[in-house]
């Protein structure tokens, strides 16, 4: 049992060990390298799984190479966001080591919510990241808008858990059961549900939404976006989404809820509304984190559609996408770190001429920004192709042809940012130099992107299989 669950005790022990050390220590750069270590030995455990699951984990956990796969996604993102965190902290006065412990946290409840077979471990795990995660968003207190962000996020998520938690009772006065393999038996075989079994999925859908930031349940992500510090925004745009995906995947896999027309439809349209809202907002935003928080709804809208095909296609097709955006946004949200010194940049006309003042960093917004188009050569590309191979399979074409505009005219406002990076400026040019260690992740997260881009039968195969 212990092999098999062995990233959750680590993260788990790592958490005891960083509160110990924030409370005797506090030496800041001390608990960003033991907190490095701690998601470093939660991922050298992947490589030795195994489903060995005591009778009791058993019926709370599901341990097989989807989720070992998504595991290993999310202590790689989860590492890169804690080192971004390390220097992007640095630059300010606040008390930085308990941040750590928050982010342990956070990650630990991703993890549960990715092997959760059961409602009630999916909502542990998803108020385990929650709750940490307000405290991130608002953790640069000197930062008015921080704290506005964290109190938005605070009361809609708390109306999103009701919502859920209401919608769960629903669902298990039909079913008699929380387990997800034995309510996905309970809409196969059954003639006829109650009324209320549908009030109660319309709000876990609703609920999801929310967490998900689908239109139009996104409000609170342009403020949590703009007001986190950056690898925050790293965090609640990646790891953050990263449970809720894998469970509903799982759900909807095990189930023929999909099969029901009214939620199809409802999903259908969350999924359009989700690409149209996201991109037409973020066309007009002169702050770039506004427009990724926007370009996040109209991508999690692109996900739909794969999620909407079910079976193994779905699953396949939703990992390579999920993890092409991720490195993508870590290469984004990365970059903004390194120019934050002491402020992050406020409007597109601050990063006018970049290019010439730190040609790394630049490159690297480039590339992350041309892989969220769908350029050819990076992962975004090939996500979309096989998000789209998976829509026409079940012969979504009307959602296919929504996605291929969205991703038209995504392109605009994206090639905005690229060629301000790379416009001229009439100020003096200082050069800026970026640290080693962040340069070399950097970096790999390109090379990342571009393999992807160029080989992705590999990691397309991991998610398969």
């Amino acid at each position: 049992m212990f092999v098999a669950l062995a990233p959750m005790y680590i993260i788990a022990a790592a958490i005891v060990v960083l509160m110990l050390l924030a409370a005797f220590v506090r030496n800041h750069k001390l608990l960003a390298i033991v907190s490095a270590l701690g998601f470093i030995a939660a991922f050298g455990t992947v490589f030795s799984h195994c489903s060995c699951l005591s009778k009791f984990a058993w019926e709370l956990f599901v341990v097989d190479d989807y989720s070992w796969a998504l595991t290993a996604v999310t202590l790689l993102s989860a590492l890169a966001i804690n080192i971004f965190s390390y220097f992007y902290f640095e630059n300010f006065d606040e008390q930085k080591e308990e941040y750590y412990v928050l982010l342990h946290t956070a990650v630990l409840g991703t993890l549960v919510m990715i092997a959760a077979k059961h409602f009630v471990t999916f909502f542990i795990g998803l108020e385990l990241l929650s709750i940490p995660t307000y405290v991130m968003v608002a953790y640069v207190r000197s930062k008015k808008e921080s704290v506005e962000a964290s109190i938005k996020y605070l009361a809609t998520a708390a109306a999103s858990s009701a919502a859920l938690l209401f919608g769960l009772a629903l669902i298990y006065a039909a079913a008699g059961t929380m387990d997800i393999y034995t309510v996905g038996r309970f809409f196969y075989i059954a003639q006829s549900v109650p009324a209320y079994t549908y009030v109660g999925i319309a709000l876990f859908i609703v609920a999801v939404g929310f967490k998900l930031a689908l239109a139009p349940f996104h409000m609170w992500s342009p403020a949590v976006y703009q007001g986190s510090a950056a690898p925050v925004t790293a965090f609640v745009a990646s790891v953050a989404k990263l449970g809720v995906i894998a469970f509903v995947l799982r759900l909807f896999n095990e189930s023929n809820l999909l099969n029901i027309g009214a939620l199809n439809i409802s999903l259908v349209v969350l999924a359009v509304l989700s690409m149209f809202i996201g991109n037409l907002f973020a066309v007009g935003q002169k702050n770039i984190k506004r427009m990724l928080a926007y370009s996040s709804v109209a991508h999690m809208g692109y996900l739909m559609v794969a999620l909407l095909a079910g079976g193994m296609v779905a699953k396949s097709a939703t990992g390579f996408y999920i993890t092409s955006y991720f490195v993508a946004t870590l290469a984004l949200f990365g970059a903004i770190s390194v120019i934050s010194k002491n402020d992050e940049p406020k409007s597109i006309d601050s990063l006018k001429g970049l290019y010439y003042r730190n040609p790394i960093v630049a490159v690297v917004i480039t590339i992350g920004l041309l892989a969220l188009i769908g350029m050819p050569l990076t992962g975004g590309f090939m996500a979309k192709v096989f998000v789209v191979k998976a829509g026409a399979g079940i012969q979504q074409w009307f959602l296919v042809w929504m996605l291929i505009i969205n991703s038209i005219i995504s392109i605009y406002y994206y090639t905005k940012y690229i060629n301000v990076l790379f416009s001229h400026t009439s100020e003096e040019v200082v050069k800026e130099k970026v640290p080693y260690l962040l340069a070399t992740i950097l970096i790999i997260i390109v090379v990342l992107v571009i393999w992807m881009g160029v080989a992705p039968q590999l990691w397309l195969n991991l998610f398969y299989n």
